[in-house]
């Protein structure tokens, strides 16, 4: 239920209030399936953790976040320092990107055992967090929007 796009969409609106402007200072993974970003404006901080563990995917926002010493790497270098325009859900899609200056994004699919982290540019993507999802690379994040027939 947590991934749904009813509940994603609350998710997103209220990302979209708190990280406009702020901007993304650190993108790292301490294991394997999770991506930790640190978001900072003035003297605010606001960090996203990103589990995507196949028996459960979810995304979490601790108050702080200690990087280890060891086993850390950094991702998605061109992002760092870039400003946060907003946060958009995909329509009807368990997806939500948050969009940054220059057309690039962080593109968060949330689809269970195959769910990912993107970096998209101008509805291109760039680079991914899970690299043995080898079909997201030829992903066009403008398909994820979906018109539902309801009658």
């Amino acid at each position: 239920m947590h991934n749904s796009y009813y509940f994603l969409r609350q998710v997103s609106a209220e990302l979209n209030t708190r990280l406009k402007e702020f901007q993304l200072v650190s993108c790292f993974s301490q294991s394997r399936d999770e991506l930790l970003m640190e978001f900072h404006k003035n003297a605010k901080h606001y960090f996203l953790r990103a589990s995507l563990l196949p028996e459960l995917t979810v995304v979490t926002f601790p108050k702080q976040i200690t990087r280890a010493r060891k086993n850390s790497v950094d991702l998605f270098y061109s992002l760092l320092m870039q400003r946060v325009e907003g946060v958009n859900v995909f329509e009807n899609d368990r997806s939500f990107v948050v969009r940054m200056e220059g057309g690039h994004g962080i593109l968060f699919k949330m689809h269970g055992n195959r769910a990912n982290i993107l970096h998209v540019h101008n509805d291109a993507v760039v680079d991914v967090f899970r690299k043995g999802i080898t079909a997201d690379l030829s992903l066009v994040p403008s398909s994820l929007n979906k018109t539902l027939d309801w009658t």
